[in-house]
């Protein structure tokens, strides 16, 4: 008797292909706290103006060359958990680093020996009048009448590997979770699946915008996290946890090495 072949042979119910996008969702609430908050940040600490996009082509410079790699590998990979879901966890892990670094790049930066220029002199450092919404330009400015120089090295270098961290690992996680959908799907949820993909991705994005408009200074989540910033870096890390872990505990893949021996079998002669 011939057993049926080790390949998904149900269809899901939309909640099920919910679960599955969460993923995406949480990535798309990473992004919004990166495009909100990266850029006031690093002319905080000191990055001028012009450099910005400079710091900004880095991750799909890293992306170019990575990319097509990760993709490779992750179709090749045979561990027992799946093709996907290593790369969707491995890559996760570097978007939570990323949530991590952004924020508390300053404090990291002096606890490694940065020197704050303005401690002592009466001059008011930069973070005492620029709002937490300002925009480029009143930041520019802002930072050109207090900085005459960038005066936190290792606050720069750890936001800016945050912010790589966050971009590119976002990016490449998109790719491995929108398979994996397909992998544990029938083709005729594709197209459902896909759907609920875009939705959950679209949903994201307005959440997480929608989650910076709060002013979260004056709340009790705000002071306990240490201000607006931290506090929806910290709620967004939270939820992109709680998305990541519904996607890859949803259902589990059928290893690769299982697929090539079920498919040697079917083309082997009886």
């Amino acid at each position: 008797q011939i057993s049926p072949p080790p390949f998904p042979s149900s269809k899901k119910t939309r909640l099920e292909l919910i679960r599955v996008s969460a993923a995406v969702m949480g990535i798309e609430f990473s992004y919004a706290a990166e495009t909100a908050f990266v850029s006031p940040t690093l002319l905080k600490i000191g990055v001028q103006h012009q450099h910005m996009t400079l710091v900004w082509c880095l991750s799909p410079l890293v992306g170019f060359f990575l990319t097509p790699v990760l993709g490779s590998l992750s179709d090749r990979c045979k561990s027992n958990y799946g093709r996907r879901r290593p790369f969707i966890f491995l890559l996760s892990v570097g978007v939570l680093l990323g949530l991590l670094l952004v924020p508390n790049g300053e404090d990291l930066g002096y606890a490694f020996g940065d020197v704050d220029p303005y401690a002592g002199n009466g001059t008011l450092p930069v973070q005492s009048v620029l709002p937490h919404r300002a925009t480029a330009l009143e930041a520019e400015e802002t930072s050109e009448e207090v900085l005459t120089r960038p005066s936190h090295p290792w606050a720069i270098f750890f936001t800016i590997l945050g912010t790589v961290m966050l971009d590119f690992d976002a990016d490449a996680c998109q790719s491995p979770s929108r398979a994996y959908l397909l992998d544990v799907t029938i083709p005729e949820d594709h197209a459902r699946g896909l759907s609920t993909f875009t939705i959950m991705a679209g949903l994201g994005g307005f959440m997480g915008y929608s989650l910076g408009g709060i002013n979260w200074d004056d709340t009790a989540i705000g002071i306990a996290f240490g201000g607006h910033v931290r506090a929806v870096f910290s709620l967004i890390t939270i939820i992109f946890i709680l998305c990541v872990s519904f996607t890859i505990t949803s259902f589990s893949e059928i290893p690769l090495w299982i697929l090539e021996e079920e498919i040697e079998r079917q083309c082997s002669p009886t």
